[in-house]
């Protein structure tokens, strides 16, 4: 719908579990209490985590997406990229080399008339939450006493 305006939300792979792009999430972590529950500035694509330089970790071709139907993600501190080492004071999830090389790289991936694949995270993939993952995958933790999850 070309009156919908969108937005691409970064994410990376972290010690602690998947991060994301400070600057698009703050109003919605719960503790900030910026914005009102159920608020939504509009649908959302959340691209695939990746490494720190923007690439993607593991190789997939499909992004996972929120209409404008849906509210903010609802994410904890936890799950944002802050100050990581990478120089930046926002982490590198935010620099938009990062998200570029992202967006170049899915793009390449997309056949000659085809549309982007935007079925959620792939298996292997770190996730928050099973909303992001593909199909029927759930997000699930490594371990009892891990924050890492996966698809």
């Amino acid at each position: 719908d070309p009156n919908t305006i969108w937005r691409f939300i970064n994410s990376e792979n972290a010690d602690r579990g998947i991060v994301y792009d400070p600057v698009p999430n703050l109003a919605g972590v719960p503790i900030l209490g910026l914005i009102a529950e159920g608020f939504s500035a509009g649908g959302y694509i959340v691209l695939p985590p990746g490494g720190d330089q923007g690439d993607v970790v593991p190789m997939t071709s499909s992004v996972a997406v929120y209409g404008p139907e849906n509210p903010e993600m609802d994410i904890g501190i936890q799950n944002i990229d802050v100050a990581d080492g990478s120089g930046f004071r926002t982490g590198s999830a935010h620099q938009s080399p990062n998200y570029k090389r992202k967006i170049h790289d899915l793009l390449d991936q997309i056949p000659d008339g085809g549309v982007l694949d935007t079925s959620g995270f792939i298996d292997g993939s770190m996730c928050h939450a099973s909303d992001l993952c593909h199909s029927a995958s759930a997000c699930e933790a490594e371990s009892y006493f891990s924050s890492v999850a996966r698809c």
